[in-house]
């Protein structure tokens, strides 16, 4: 079991948020993969992490919060992606990362 840091415990309890969020009636994000990815992982976190993370009861309204906040991520992520391939998967790797447009 791996103990986590407070930055990787802060992405789990994020990751907890979506997955709360989106198997509500009404989600404000839909995350199809967050459910198999957050009980991949519960089981290789410490108990303590367990305990401490995902364990705990979260209030909604922080569940709230940490979705609408991680749908924006979400959205600047996907224009990030969007921009740096121009729509386009077929440029290759080194291509991507010989790019300095990136920089600005």
């Amino acid at each position: 079991m791996e103990n986590l840091n407070a930055v990787s415990e802060t992405a789990l309890l994020t990751l907890k948020a979506r997955v709360i969020e989106a198997e509500k009636q009404s989600p404000v994000i839909h995350d199809a993969k967050g459910r198999e990815i957050l009980d991949k992982i519960s089981s290789h976190v410490s108990t303590e992490t367990q305990r401490r993370v995902l364990n705990r009861k979260l209030p909604s309204t922080l569940t709230s919060y940490l979705a609408l906040r991680a749908r924006k991520y979400d959205s600047y992520t996907k224009t990030f992606i969007k921009k740096m391939l121009f729509g386009s998967l077929r440029d290759s790797p080194s291509h991507f990362l010989n790019r300095r447009s990136y920089l600005r």
